[in-house]
């Protein structure tokens, strides 16, 4: 499903199942996300489509499961942190 929020730059995508075994990407401020500019319902029409024909994380290989692994190791020790919370 996808909703509206009371930010005007933030849109909700919510999941049946994980997409991912827990590579996320926050931003500290808009700066670094974006320009604030977005047309959300045409941002949304582009990427509702390959949000609901991704495989779901339990149906990914071994791969992608060592890849993510790999990844999440090579951040920072800051960056970890804020994926375990």
């Amino acid at each position: 499903e996808i909703e509206d929020t009371p930010n005007p730059n933030a849109v909700k995508f919510i999941l049946r199942e994980p997409l991912t075994w827990g590579i996320t990407r926050s931003y500290d401020n808009a700066e670094q996300a974006q320009d604030g500019e977005a047309d959300w319902p045409e941002l949304v029409r582009k990427v509702a489509e390959p949000i609901r024909a991704a495989p779901a994380a339990d149906s990914q290989t071994a791969a992608t499961v060592a890849a993510a692994t790999t990844a999440i190791a090579g951040l920072s020790p800051e960056d970890q942190l804020r994926l375990r919370c």
